[in-house]
């Protein structure tokens, strides 16, 4: 009996290996989309970029005949709008959160053996 036990001891070790492979191999697979949407994210809210936004902006109201004063009001409002719009990390958490939880899930069952009698 002992050699049995030891032989499905074994059995559960390959078995926890694989699955521990299999998400390694997962979760190395999930980094570069990641790092490619966190790139996108950065990227698209530098400050220098929103800065050119906001500039030309401005210079659009100017050169279409607003008043300087509403030109400064609406581009104040397209800086604020444009800051806010940046995701937080608490948003993008979430984000993901709500990504693994449309994931399938795997249930994973312990089949009981019956014990021997003493």
């Amino acid at each position: 009996m002992g050699e049995e036990m030891e032989k499905e001891s074994r059995y559960d070790t390959e078995e926890v290996k694989e699955l521990l492979a299999a998400v390694s191999d997962f979760l190395k697979g999930l980094k570069e989309p990641i790092m490619d949407f966190m790139k996108i994210i950065t990227e698209s809210f530098s400050g220098e970029k929103i800065g050119k936004e906001v500039a030309a902006f401005y210079k659009s109201l100017i050169e279409a005949g607003i008043d300087a004063e509403t030109a400064k009001k609406w581009t104040e409002k397209f800086m604020d709008e444009r800051l806010n719009a940046f995701p937080t990390v608490s948003s993008l958490g979430e984000v993901f959160g709500k990504i693994m939880d449309k994931r399938p899930k795997v249930k994973i069952s312990e089949e009981k053996e019956d014990e021997p009698e003493p």
